[in-house]
């Protein structure tokens, strides 16, 4: 009888670098959402830039470093570490509006907004692609109505769900920006640029300024999302190697994996946002294994 244990190596290789980047992606939103509700947006984001630099700058020097010859790329890596930057400090920000059950949900359709942006510069797209974009759309909303959300804050810009769609927006960019030079540079880089970006951009500033303080209590959250952002990448990178459709399906089930968590722990989703949960992942898994 055929199992998992017939499977050859490099089968199972892209399904455990895609769980384990969905896992520590799910991981960083649990942490975070608990960080910035306690320390604010900016100074989450400063913190969990420094320890991912940290843990990430030794792993640069395990490959080459940039050359002349890369200047083109770290253009394009340097606007997805901007937009990256802009994506984590719009999610922590709606961490103190809404349940990260709800939240995570959105900003895991990034990559079916990298997809709609890769088709608005010209990218060719079937018909299936359009239906699996409307079914991830339909997801979102199914989860999100009747959460307290009206259309006039929407159009204000209160609320969580204007700043979780912001940040879903941003790092739709940022995969599409990266994704334009991944094949030209070592994945570390892809770890290394939105870290130093967060370092340089936020940490340094809000140092400056004498506002870069952390309570005690936030520092293993912010410590373990630093640590496990990097994680997941190289876990992403790692599956995708040898199989990049699975990985990138799998990794996109951030979503699913933090409503699944975040449950027991108190954040109760009804059947229906659970249905849209559900379906909003399928979304997303449609479209990025239709895009890869």
């Amino acid at each position: 009888m055929s199992g998992l244990s017939d499977l050859p190596l490099e089968a199972l290789v892209p399904v455990v670098g895609g769980l384990i980047a969905s896992i520590s992606w799910a991981t960083s939103s649990l942490s975070t959402s608990r960080a910035s509700r306690s320390v604010g947006a900016w100074a989450t984001l400063a913190w969990v830039s420094i320890f991912g630099l940290v843990i990430a700058t030794p792993l640069l020097l395990t490959d080459r470093l940039p050359g002349p010859a890369d200047l083109p790329s770290l253009a394009w890596l340097a606007a997805s570490a901007v937009f990256n930057v802009l994506g984590l400090l719009t999610l922590y920000a709606s961490f103190r509006h809404g349940k990260v059950g709800l939240i995570a949900p959105i900003t895991s359709t990034e990559g079916a907004i990298a997809a709609v942006i890769a088709i608005a510069f010209g990218a060719a797209v079937s018909g299936m692609v359009v239906v699996a974009l409307a079914v991830t759309v339909a997801g979102v909303i199914l989860t999100t109505v009747g959460e307290g959300v009206h259309l006039r804050d929407v159009l204000a810009g209160r609320g969580y769900l204007p700043l979780a769609v912001a940040a879903a927006v941003f790092f739709g960019l940022s995969l599409y920006t990266a994704g334009v030079v991944s094949g030209d540079v070592p994945l570390v880089w892809l770890s290394f640029t939105p870290r130093l970006a967060g370092v340089l951009l936020v940490a340094v500033p809000l140092l400056l300024m004498g506002r870069l303080g952390i309570p005690r209590r936030a520092i293993p959250f912010l410590l373990l999302a630093g640590a496990v952002e990097v994680l997941g990448i190289a876990a992403y990178g790692w599956g995708a190697a040898q199989g990049i459709a699975v990985a990138a399906v799998l990794a996109s089930q951030v979503g699913l994996v933090v409503a699944l968590v975040s449950h027991p722990m108190g954040e109760r989703l009804s059947r229906r946002q659970w249905a849209g949960v559900l379906i909003a992942g399928a979304g997303v898994a449609a479209v990025t294994l239709l895009s890869v």
